[in-house]
This record gives C-alpha cells, sequence and structure tokens, in this order.
C-alpha cells in the first residue's frame, strides 16, 4: 500500500533524528514524532518548508498521487486556478487520511 505522507521514509533518506529534523522545519520534537509515525499530518504551509528541507513529492503524497500531480501539472502550464486546486485537493487527501 502508498503511504501517504512517509515523513519516516524522509528522514531515514536524509539521516535526520526527529531532534534535528524539527530543528530545520522550526516544529516541536513531539511534532515531528507525531509526523513519524502518522499520528498527526503537516498543515498545506509547511509544506513547502518540507520541500525546502528535501521532502520528495513521493514522500509527501504517496507514489500514486506525486504521479497524479506531476502529470496534471504538466498539463496546466500555470494555471492561475492550478495552485488552488492543488491546494484543495491536498487538504482533501490529509482530511481524509487523518480521519481515518
Amino acid at each position: 500500500m502508498d503511504r501517504l505522507f512517509d515523513f519516516q521514509k524522509f528522514m531515514r533518506r536524509r539521516e535526520l533524528k526527529q531532534r534535528e529534523i524539527a530543528d530545520i522545519l522550526g516544529i516541536s520534537v513531539g511534532v515531528a514524532g507525531h509526523w513519524a509515525v502518522g499520528r498527526a499530518f503537516p498543515k498545506f504551509e509547511k509544506i513547502p518548508d518540507l520541500i525546502r528541507a528535501g521532502m520528495t513529492a513521493q514522500e509527501l503524497f504517496g507514489e500514486d498521487t506525486a504521479k497524479i500531480l506531476l502529470e496534471n501539472s504538466k498539463q496546466q502550464n500555470l494555471d492561475p486556478n492550478f495552485q488552488q486546486g492543488v491546494k484543495e485537493m491536498l487538504e482533501e487527501i490529509l482530511k481524509e487520511k487523518f480521519s481515518k
């Protein structure tokens, strides 16, 4: 099964401890721990920080969703509504995943 928001995989790939990634992202160690085990997910506003820290689309959204996002972004040609649509879609995905 494709894991949505694989923070633990990201931490392993970057060889970072929870304290280190918490400092990089400006979050508490507790939040990093909750993200790592899937108890919580970041708010949409934190996604740019995760990307700047080196998190891949696959780690953020899972393989299947990343493929859809990448394919759609190629087709959108920077449509101004695309960014808002992606934001809404991601918020819905995270809300769905977190409510399970």
